[in-house]
């Protein structure tokens, strides 16, 4: 059950969140399906790099010079820098969408993605919160919203995506690595930000 868990925990990281939205609206029979190829993997290729390459190396380059004790951040005070440095990869990663002119939606993506980590960063400062929590709470949101507005109709999808989410917060729960306040009051917090941004914005 440990490695199960284990492998959920990196599977649904809270950096690959953002990038699994994308592949999902580009993947599934809304409009953004039949932008050119070349596009999509333009757009797919920079949130890679930005969403989670650049922050992993960030968190590898201070663990490398001693300033976080572990790359997987257990100590929130040690988060900080981290999250601080990839929330301004994120803005300027939203810059840069923007300037290619893409729709709204796909900006809604990164930027409820660019809220929800900082809020994470904001609440760090003084409690554990679960950032694997708030990332799937946040894709939930995003499966929820596009479904409503009409998107794509995978309502078998959001079944999964609920599923998947009991999965991984009884993982993160089995390795000890939070309460289960600090659990469900992330998923709650991740989904009502994104919520607040799919809705609003």
């Amino acid at each position: 059950m440990r490695i199960a868990s284990q492998l959920l925990s990196v599977l649904f990281h809270p950096l690959l969140v953002v990038l699994y939205a994308y592949a999902l609206l580009f993947a599934l029979g809304t409009y953004h399906a039949y932008l050119p190829l070349a596009i999509k993997r333009v757009v797919l290729f920079v949130v890679a790099i930005d969403t989670v390459i650049i922050p992993l190396l960030i968190i590898l380059l201070l663990k490398h010079l001693g300033w976080v004790s572990s790359v997987t951040l257990d100590d929130p005070r040690e988060r900080l820098l981290p999250l601080a440095l990839t929330v301004v990869v994120y803005v300027l990663t939203l810059y840069l969408l923007r300037r290619f002119g893409l729709s709204l939606v796909l900006l809604k993506l990164l930027l409820a993605g660019t809220l929800v980590l900082l809020s994470a960063l904001g609440i760090s400062a003084w409690w554990k919160i679960s950032c694997h929590a708030m990332g799937m709470g946040g894709l939930v949101a995003f499966m929820l919203w596009a479904s409503v507005a009409g998107l794509f109709r995978a309502p078998l999808l959001l079944l999964i995506g609920l599923a998947l989410s009991g999965l991984l917060l009884a993982a993160r729960l089995l390795l000890g690595a939070h309460s289960p306040a600090q659990i469900y009051t992330g998923y709650a917090v991740g989904m009502v930000v994104s919520l607040a941004v799919f809705v609003a914005v």
